[in-house]
């Protein structure tokens, strides 16, 4: 249905103005309001809304042209339409007169009804049209308005189409602006702004504008129009920034990542490594994980680690040392002990979560403890010929009498051919035992890195063989005891020659203790039991305990309580190969009237029970 106008008619003559509104009434439905001056036409204006008018040009007082002329000069009467209605035909300077206050036409007297009929309905489509724009502008008005953002309707070529309170307030808004060149009157920003994309379609891109900070989109609106939206976010960037310059001064390499896919990544990164920045990294890279490098017997991360994906790896596996190994820019291998927070950030249920995950650097500490190593293995070296110089102390003390012994019946003339051949068997057993004893300490110092199966009491037998003078010297008694269902024939898989290092560090320093104190009855009991995820191994004996005030540092490097007998280093690396390399964990307490060392191992290395 159409809409109803309402259509006032001017002419001094009632006569004229009655006939008008009979033909205008029989042909539309619209409202026809009459008036027989321009004076008593304003009065109706003032109080209704007028959507054409239709006026005589000869009137007393005021004629048509001085009546338009007044219209077109104030606001709310400037944009009615004004057609004239002319008694005879008139010179073409007479029209254009009408046409120069603003008419949009003439109608010749005497009045043709059918022509009249045929003008004012083209004349009401004109109307509908204008009413249907204004209608959209208010529309887009009101929307416009509604938004905290500041926005611009324009054209392709940046004209202002429409302008919103928030922008006029941004950009200090003139009437005399009627192009976007005009209205952004920083350079910088103009150019970016209206050169990013001919096309005009981008979103979220961060510009600054004054002293503010904005998220600049512009999108496609009907009839071919632009919507520019400025989207003021000053006061989150300003926290953006502060918390990625905060971000880059952290001394660690942090990133933002979800396994898969690098989000972000600090400054320190590019410090140590060979990228310039991050986009130049994302060019090269995906993932940090793909810089992850391998080496032989070590246990370092790599993309997938048992079938799970790095960064869900570290996050099942927080308990333990996860160590990468990535070469800097230098060429040098560095080593990061990576953890991850734990927090994700997801803000769809089809987004992958993220993580912040932390690189902490441990190259130094690696070196160290490297360095550390090498001078337990010179220790245990030392240890191994004391030890093996202790085993052989009688055998070769046997050795040497045999032989005098021979020499000397040889000498007299009473070896027989008996003896002798006892003597040499008594000696070829001897030798048989040396050999043994130097192969046992080689195969232990030997093989760090192979696993191997034995029971629980082989696997402790070993050690104790290695130390079989000292433990007879002090005559220390040995006890096993087991627990939880657990056998001296239940086997482990384990890195035995690790464990058996632990072990004969400790042991070993209980049976110095037990020469320092002389205990009556040396003891050392070893029991297995399980321990929630945990076989535990403990090792208690009666030689006093351990002073209370250096309980606490056994485990410090190159601390010792043996003066200048002692490296230091012995307790400290078990505990190094227990809780790092074997991935379980190493403590000591004073129980009852001796010390009581506790060695866990996580469960899986039990074979059988």
């Amino acid at each position: 249905m159409s809409a109803v106008y309402n259509i006032l008619l001017v002419d001094d003559l009632k006569v004229n103005l009655d006939y008008l509104r009979l033909i205008l009434e029989d042909n539309f439905e619209h409202l026809f309001l009459t008036a027989q001056s321009a004076k008593e036409a304003l009065t109706i204006i003032n109080k209704t809304e007028i959507d054409l008018i239709l006026t005589d040009v000869q009137m007393p007082q005021y004629d048509g042209f001085e009546f338009t002329k007044f219209l077109k000069k104030h606001k709310k009467t400037k944009d009615i339409p004004v057609l004239f209605i002319s008694g005879e035909e008139h010179s073409d300077a007479y029209l254009i007169k009408g046409f120069n206050v603003g008419a949009i036409g003439y109608i010749l007297k005497p009045i043709n009804p059918v022509l009249l009929v045929a003008k004012l309905q083209n004349y009401f489509k004109i109307i509908d049209t204008k009413k249907e724009t204004e209608r959209k502008n208010f529309f887009i008005s009101s929307l416009l308005n509604a938004s905290k953002e500041a926005q611009i309707v324009m054209t392709r070529a940046h004209k202002i189409i429409n302008i919103n309170e928030s922008a006029k307030k941004m950009f200090d808004y003139k009437s005399t602006m009627h192009n976007l060149h005009e209205l952004l009157d920083c350079e910088e920003f103009k150019e970016r702004v209206l050169h990013q994309n001919q096309l005009g379609i981008y979103e979220d891109v961060i510009q600054r504008y004054k002293k503010d900070y904005y998220y600049v989109s512009v999108s496609k609106l009907q009839d071919g129009y632009l919507l520019l939206s400025f989207r003021n976010i000053t006061s989150s960037h300003k926290q953006t920034l502060r918390q990625q310059k905060i971000f880059d001064l952290l001394g660690n390499i942090v990133v933002v990542t979800n396994g898969k896919n690098l989000v972000n990544i600090n400054k320190r990164f590019f410090d140590i490594h060979d990228y310039e920045n991050y986009e130049d990294f994302k060019s090269k890279h995906n993932c940090i994980c793909e810089l992850f490098i391998s080496k032989e017997g070590e246990n370092y991360l790599q993309i997938m680690n048992k079938g799970v994906r790095w960064n869900k790896y570290i996050l099942q596996n927080k308990n333990e040392m996860n160590v990468a190994c990535i070469v800097d820019k230098f060429g040098e291998e560095r080593f990061y002990e990576v953890v991850s927070s734990g927090r994700v950030f997801q803000e769809s249920d089809e987004e992958d979560e993220e993580e912040v995950i932390i690189f902490n650097d441990i190259t130094q500490i690696k070196k160290q403890s490297t360095l550390l190593e090498e001078q337990s293995r010179f220790a245990s070296m030392g240890e191994m010929i004391s030890m093996i110089a202790h085993q052989w102390r009688q055998p070769l003390t046997t050795l040497s009498s045999i032989n005098l012994k021979t020499k000397i019946q040889n000498s007299i003339g009473e070896l027989s051919k008996k003896e002798l051949a006892e003597s040499n068997e008594k000696s070829n057993n001897i030798i048989r035992y040396l050999n043994k004893t130097i192969d046992d300490f080689r195969d232990f110092f030997d093989n760090k890195d192979v696993k191997s199966a034995d029971s629980l009491e082989n696997t402790v037998k070993k050690t104790l063989g290695l130390l079989e003078a000292a433990i007879n010297d002090v005559f220390c008694e040995i006890h096993f005891e087991y627990k939880d269902g657990l056998k001296a024939s239940t086997y482990i898989n384990i890195y035995e020659s690790k464990l058996g290092q632990v072990l004969l560090n400790i042991i070993k320093n209980s049976l110095d203790e037990y020469k320092r104190v002389a205990q009556k009855q040396p003891r050392l009991n070893i029991q297995f039991s399980l321990i929630e995820e945990y076989l535990c191994i403990k090792l208690l004996d009666n030689a006093g305990g351990i002073p209370g005030d250096i309980i606490s540092k056994i485990f410090d490097p190159y601390f010792s309580t043996k003066s200048k007998n002692g490296t230091g280093i012995g307790l400290y690396m078990s505990k190094i190969i227990v809780e790092q390399q074997m991935h379980g964990k190493l403590s000591v307490e004073n129980a009852d009237d001796g010390a009581c060392f506790t060695i866990l191992l996580p469960k899986e290395v039990l074979l059988s029970n």
